[in-house]
């Protein structure tokens, strides 16, 4: 059987930039589960204890978290086989309240890889990579709370992050991409491996088959996600010794999936690109300088609401469209 593989090259791996294996963490009681032969998965955020009157207008099903149901989980290292299964267990246990998948890991497996990818879209949940937003981004990505993350460095807005950092790369990506938002900007793209010596040892005319069935694969996914092809001949156009991390500007360009965005808009709005731009500039000089003259911070004021109001309204409709769904598929 043929290994499809996406990971960091060993070169890079051999820098610091590769993670270690998976666990289930509470971190209400930091309790470890060890699962064999399977990538880690850590639940960084439980409802140990929860507003059961806010809840019901979120989940009117009426089904209700206990104290370990897992909000925010974590994926850490080597994506491998069985991976899916483990991560399909946790969101049976965890349906509909688990909000968001964060993401730390070199790569691994496709075929696990877009398992865990399509659970997540059918299942309206968010992924979020590190972050990096340097000028030229080389995969040393960082979390801002980082004790949600451990071994990952963290960083505020005015120290730079020490260590190697963390990133999501290669199959990761493929996780990344099937958020129903998507957040972060370390990552990274490369042309995929297959891991067999049976492929070595093809014809040419089968070898380059199969390894183009792969690629059809993997875009055929990566455009069910709605991910723009550029980024697809990005990957193609890297080879798999090497790797292109995504600048800031066009990770933020893959933040909302097209037809999720719309589908939100037609009920909460939406902000152009001019207001956010605004609310961030005005943002940054309320916290450099201080102090703002009366017209902008009015101007601050107003955008903040609106933004409030559209993300509350879009978080309420996506946690009560997945309450809808009856069993996770």
């Amino acid at each position: 059987m043929l290994l499809a593989r996406w990971e960091l090259p060993m070169g890079l791996q051999y820098l610091g930039l590769v993670t270690t294996r998976l666990a289930i963490v509470a971190l209400s009681s930091m309790a470890i589960v060890q699962c064999a032969e399977a990538a880690d998965l850590y639940c960084m955020r439980t409802y140990h204890s929860v507003d059961k009157s806010r809840l019901s207008l979120l989940f009117p099903s009426g089904r209700e978290p206990n104290a370990q149901t897992c909000r925010d989980l974590l994926i850490k290292g080597a994506i491998e086989n069985g991976d899916s299964a483990k991560f399909m267990q946790i969101l049976k246990a965890s349906h509909p309240f688990l909000d968001r998948v964060w993401l730390w890991s070199s790569g691994g497996s496709v075929e696990e890889a877009i398992k865990v990818g399509r659970l997540i879209r059918n299942n309206l949940i968010e992924t979020e990579a590190p972050s990096d937003m340097s000028e030229k981004p080389a995969g040393r990505g960082w979390y801002f709370i980082n004790e949600l993350v451990p071994g990952c460095p963290e960083r505020n807005r005015a120290t730079p992050p020490k260590g190697a950092g963390c990133q999501c790369a290669s199959a990761c990506f493929l996780i990344w991409a099937a958020g129903v938002e998507r957040y972060g900007d370390s990552l990274g793209l490369h042309r995929p491996t297959i891991a067999s010596t049976s492929f070595a040892s093809m014809p040419p005319d089968r070898a380059s088959a199969t390894y183009r069935a792969l690629l059809a694969d993997i875009s055929k996914f990566l455009i069910e996600m709605e991910i723009p092809p550029r980024f697809i001949e990005f990957m193609i156009d890297v080879s798999s010794t090497d790797i292109r991390w995504l600048t800031r500007d066009e990770a933020e360009a893959l933040e909302e999936v097209p037809s999720v965005h719309e589908w939100i808009a037609a009920t909460c709005g939406a902000m152009s690109k001019e207001e956010k731009d605004t609310l961030i500039r005005l943002e940054v000089e309320a916290d450099q300088l201080k102090t703002l003259s009366p017209r902008n911070r009015m101007l601050l004021d107003q955008l903040q609401k609106r933004s409030s109001e559209i993300s509350l309204c879009a978080a309420k409709k996506v946690r009560l469209a997945r309450d809808a769904i009856h069993e996770p598929h």
